[in-house]
């Protein structure tokens, strides 16, 4: 009997043509992209590759795309930047944020931690 996975809110699977592109490029071997050496530079311009294609189906400017390593990055990334945009743009106000008992831990704890900020 085949197996179905159901937990795609932790993760997915891969798309064929992505896994056959990263097994490519890891095949070629891997750089620090903010390198100055050869495999950097070409490490940073397959980056910026990547950033216009994506850019282009989501119809974004490549700028407005933040990278990140994982769900939880993500969720402490936007929340903070989210509080900070609000305090700055409404000096002597107190941004509320409201959050559910059923967040993910990333949401809860970031939000705790921003209360009193």
């Amino acid at each position: 009997m085949a197996s179905v996975y159901l937990d795609h809110a932790a993760t997915s699977p891969v798309a064929p043509e992505a896994l056959n592109r990263l097994h490519s490029l890891l095949s070629e071997g891997v750089a620090n992209s903010s390198s100055a050496h050869s495999a950097g530079v070409k490490a940073a311009a397959l980056l910026g590759q990547a950033r216009e294609i994506i850019a282009t189906k989501l119809g974004c400017e490549s700028s407005e795309l933040i990278f990140c390593s994982g769900g939880t990055e993500a969720n402490n990334w936007v929340l903070q930047r989210v509080v900070m945009k609000w305090n700055s743009a409404n000096p002597g106000k107190k941004c509320h944020l409201l959050t559910l008992s059923t967040e993910h831990s990333s949401v809860t704890n970031t939000a705790e931690w921003m209360r009193d900020l």
